[in-house]
């Protein structure tokens, strides 16, 4: 009796020293996390989009007359949003006309005063579309250099 008590106590405490050895030297790997698939969902219409890109630079624009036109073409691809950044002097922005591939057209009535340092984000309706052109239409300007943006 009192052998099979000394084997199962030298077994017991060879097996725990055994765990007990292996969880100081266990580190707890971090999970590879791939952003390939990376989400965001909309609340307001529960659609599911790509994560968000980086603004890509259309053109940068120096104000002269009243309007501005950006032939666009193929070279953006599908575009959901358009940003309007001020880098030098003040832009009254009235309106912003988008012309799209398939020849339907957006106008975003924006009517705002911009100096520099400021930007103005305008959502395209909709799915992501190729845009043709962009033409600003714009106010009073004080020499203002306009940079347009896609994603």
């Amino acid at each position: 009796m009192k052998l099979l008590s000394l084997l199962l106590s030298t077994t017991l405490l060879t097996s725990t020293a055994a765990v007990a050895s292996a969880a100081p030297n266990a580190t707890p790997r971090k999970p590879t996390i791939d952003h390939r698939f990376d989400v965001r969902v909309e609340r307001r219409d529960h659609r599911v989009r790509p994560a968000p890109r980086t603004w890509e630079r259309l053109s940068l624009l120096r104000t002269t007359g009243n309007r501005a036109k950006v032939e666009v073409g193929r070279k953006a691809g599908a575009i959901d949003d358009l940003r309007i950044q001020v880098s030098r002097g003040t832009v009254h922005l009235k309106k912003v006309l988008v012309v799209f591939a398939d020849g339907s057209r957006y106008v975003a009535k924006i009517d705002l005063r911009l100096g520099a340092g400021d930007a103005q984000q305008i959502r395209i309706p909709g799915e992501a579309r190729r845009i043709e052109s962009v033409e600003l239409r714009y106010g009073k300007t004080s020499r203002a250099q306009l940079t347009l943006s896609a994603r």
